[in-house]
């Protein structure tokens, strides 16, 4: 829980800075998870449209130069063959840093937090329900990007047991 609101109590700050009529960045990737960590074994793939507000050159916000900051909203979804068939979903608060290397590419670092919604049955977590802590680094080669990701979701301590949920994914996807 103290986790959570800790994420939380960061990110909601730092939204305060969006573009000042600057661009808006549409990305749809497509992914798998690659590993469970300490659960279950979770196989499936994933899908999630990415909404990132960028500011104008000179409006942006940034702790390190010469990149800004940039927030936006991220919509996952997912359908699971294991541990059963059913599918999940989730809505993030992202805040990414995107640091420009020359000739349309880019490397990426994202955090973001939100709820999600698993219809699988884990063992070690209470509630289908669950706050979720996403961190990725990717790459950008024109319109095309990579991504590796690691998300814990859980329920923050409000039911038991709370052992959570620990993923790595990969995604690949386009920006239009």
């Amino acid at each position: 829980m103290r986790r959570a609101i800790f994420t939380i109590l960061i990110l909601l700050p730092l939204s305060a800075f969006p573009a000042k009529s600057g661009e808006i960045r549409q990305e749809l990737l497509g992914g798998t998870y690659l590993s469970t960590l300490r659960n279950l074994k979770t196989e499936g793939a994933t899908l999630a449209y990415r909404i990132a507000f960028l500011s104008e050159p000179g409006q942006e916000f940034s702790l390190f130069y010469p990149g800004p900051l940039s927030w936006g909203f991220e919509a996952r979804g997912g359908w699971l063959w294991k541990p059963r068939d059913t599918g999940e979903a989730a809505l993030l608060l992202n805040l990414s840093y995107d640091l420009d290397l020359g000739r349309g590419t880019g490397v990426f670092f994202l955090v973001g937090a939100g709820g999600s919604y698993s219809g699988a049955n884990y063992d070690n977590v209470a509630r289908h329900f669950n706050f979720t802590e996403r961190a990725g680094l990717g790459g950008r080669f024109g319109r095309c990007l990579v991504q590796i990701s690691y998300e814990h979701r859980s329920n923050g301590g409000l039911w038991s047991p709370n052992r959570g949920i620990d993923l790595i994914t990969a995604e690949a996807g386009i920006e239009f």
